[in-house]
């Protein structure tokens, strides 16, 4: 997903040009991470908030389209991390803007 996340703030379409490469279980932190700082690195101009972006569900301005990515994942960590008995160290900014988003 953060593949996706990166081409949306690059521009790019992310349907066609962001898949997930295959990682062994062992280089999945560290995938994460990577994908987590080129998607971070694709939103640090502005620009890319503005943005007018065509997804398969909407057409909504960049910031909307990130919002939204943000509640995802934010979901979806909490669903993994209850269903593994973990507590994950929230982000407080991204928890406040997905419960805003929601």
């Amino acid at each position: 997903m953060l593949h996706r996340v990166a081409a949306i703030g690059r521009g790019d379409d992310p349907f066609t040009s962001a898949s997930s490469p295959d990682v062994a279980d062992d280089g999945r932190p560290t995938a994460w991470s990577d994908a987590a700082r080129s998607a971070g690195a694709s939103w640090a101009d502005d620009a890319a908030l503005d943005r007018i972006v065509q997804l398969p569900w909407a057409t909504m301005p960049g910031a909307a389209t990130l919002v939204s990515y943000v509640s995802e994942i934010t979901v979806h960590t909490w669903d993994l991390a209850e269903a593994t008995v973990q507590r994950p160290a929230w982000d407080e900014e991204a928890a406040r803007l997905s419960a805003f988003y929601q």
